[in-house]
């Protein structure tokens, strides 16, 4: 019907929050149960879309199906997925397997116990590492979810034998071997100036030395006032045109800064960096001088005036000049430590990213004209349609069904966290049919950025909502494997009982469902 016709393009900007769930049923199992499944989570939000001041209603839509999908139906994810990494050579993924995952479970390991204690100190401490924390823990469990997929042969073996067959195919065309033989040297080459600078590059370049907003902020104000004085295309990436509204966004947000977390996490990750570069190094000389990691920051939180947005605005909107001539103690830093790392930065680009890039694009022109295998680009936050089943899977002696229900989550939850359910969610228990679908999973090729997409059945019907996938779909960033990679979806059935029987929003029930009986 009208749903398929084409409209013309508009852009929107007057988006508004209609609904969200409480965190406790939103993240029900918290990351206990992240990337797993079964799965009893409402993680879904609704938003809404003005034009001129009133609801925005597009000729063409999906409207969701309460009663969802069934078992082996044909389903459709639209979505921008965030990266992949399918086409990285094996020296590539060995790189990442040895070097950055351990050194960033390491690091994240540690900075989530900081802040678990700095949490368990009381109620205000624990809400001002709640969002930090959150993030650290779905994080590390990704990265632990990469890292095992890595380490098992099943995926780079067979990635070690493609690689051969095509340098043997490779060795046996004239003109491809001259310009493409080299390619997979080079990168390995490559990579093992990557794991020679890659501490350094992370805890100078990436401020993993110096773990603090207000401090990152204050590079952000450094080096916009370079580099936006220049055309465009010559800037740095995150300074150009249309990277600038979600930097200014941070920058001038007026959301309280907290002092005392900033001071903690500075102070433990200037003591890191002292450790993993030794205090002979510049940077380190520069940062601490003779004086202890804790103190320092201390010293530098208490002192800077960043916690201000007005002085932030002030500073970017001055540029070089206000730059120049700020006593503020973290500009003063790292002006003083932009030149280490700039360097290390340069070395990157020039030694490792520039040759990769040049290299795998060799490799990938090679595969195509040998016309070798079936395969697509690495995502790269552009729109796809990824298409597949509703299903679950089976490994070692169990068999995952693909549906959950409302039943399941009484079966589950306690009082504490992360299985303690929202007082309106007990108070409408009985309200709510055991047998309701909860969550559901399909066989969809999913990575991280799929999160929000709607799943689509073969009439255009919003059959769910990814907000997840199972531990097996953390491998998908290097291989899609059928067999185990799961979606995890929102059901669009609990999506209309929490509305109509938990939150009392019978317009919005009316809005997305029409007048169909409750299912």
């Amino acid at each position: 019907g009208a749903r398929h016709e084409l409209h013309s393009y508009r852009r929107h900007t007057d988006v508004r929050l209609v609904f969200a769930p409480e965190t406790d049923i939103a993240r029900f199992g918290g990351t206990t149960d992240s990337f797993s499944f079964p799965r009893y989570a409402l993680d879904m939000a609704l938003l809404r879309v003005y034009a001129d001041g009133q609801p925005f209603r597009p000729v063409a839509h999906f409207s969701p199906k309460a009663q969802g999908p069934t078992v082996g139906e044909a389903v459709f994810i639209t979505g921008y997925p965030g990266s992949t990494q399918r086409e990285l050579t094996v020296a590539q993924l060995t790189t990442l397997r040895d070097v950055i995952l351990p050194q960033r479970m390491a690091y994240l390991s540690e900075l989530r116990g900081l802040l678990r204690q700095f949490a368990a100190q009381g109620e205000a401490e624990e809400r001002m590492s709640r969002r930090e924390l959150l993030g650290i823990e779905n994080t590390l469990k990704a990265f632990r979810g990469r890292h095992a997929a890595l380490s098992e042969p099943g995926l780079l073996e067979p990635r070690l034998r493609r690689e051969e067959e095509l340098r043997a195919r490779l060795g046996r065309d004239k003109a491809l071997r001259q310009t493409t033989a080299g390619a997979w040297d080079a990168i390995a080459a490559a990579q093992q100036t990557w794991r020679d600078i890659y501490t350094e590059y992370s805890l100078l370049e990436l401020l993993r030395g110096y773990q603090s907003d207000l401090l990152s902020m204050a590079r952000h104000l450094l080096r916009a006032a370079d580099q936006l004085p220049r055309p465009d295309a010559q800037r740095l990436p995150e300074y150009r045109e249309a990277a600038l509204p979600q930097l200014t966004q941070r920058l001038f947000s007026a959301a309280p800064v907290a002092r005392e977390l900033e001071a903690l996490t500075l102070g433990w990750s200037l003591g890191m960096l002292r450790e993993l570069l030794g205090a002979d190094h510049p940077a380190v000389r520069l940062s601490l001088g003779g004086a202890d990691p804790v103190e320092r920051a201390r010293q530098l939180i208490d002192s800077t005036g960043l916690a201000d947005p007005g002085l932030r605005r002030k500073l970017w909107e001055g540029g070089r000049e206000a730059i120049a001539a700020s006593k503020d103690p973290l500009l003063e830093l790292v002006q003083a430590l932009e030149p280490l790392a700039l360097a290390v930065r340069e070395r990157y680009e020039r030694e490792i990213q520039d040759v990769v890039q040049h290299n795998l694009a060799l490799i990938e022109q090679a595969r195509h004209h040998l016309a070798v295998g079936e395969h697509y680009p690495d995502a790269r936050f552009t729109l796809r349609l990824s298409h597949g089943r509703v299903e679950g899977w089976s490994e070692a002696d169990s068999t995952i069904t693909p549906f959950t229900s409302w039943g399941g989550a009484i079966a589950r939850a306690s009082p504490h966290d992360p299985y303690r359910l929202p007082t309106s969610w007990l108070q409408a228990e009985a309200d709510i049919a055991l047998t309701t679908p909860v969550n559901f999973t399909t066989s969809n090729d999913i990575v991280g950025g799929y999160s929000g997409s709607p799943i689509l059945n073969v009439d255009g019907d919003l059959v769910g909502l990814v907000f997840d996938g199972n531990l097996h779909s953390l491998g998908g960033a290097y291989a899609y494997d059928g067999r185990y990679n799961r979606a995890v979806a929102v059901h669009p059935a609990i999506m209309r009982q929490a509305l109509d029987k938990v939150y009392a929003a019978p317009a919005l029930v009316t809005e997305l469902f029409g007048d169909a009986e409750t299912p």
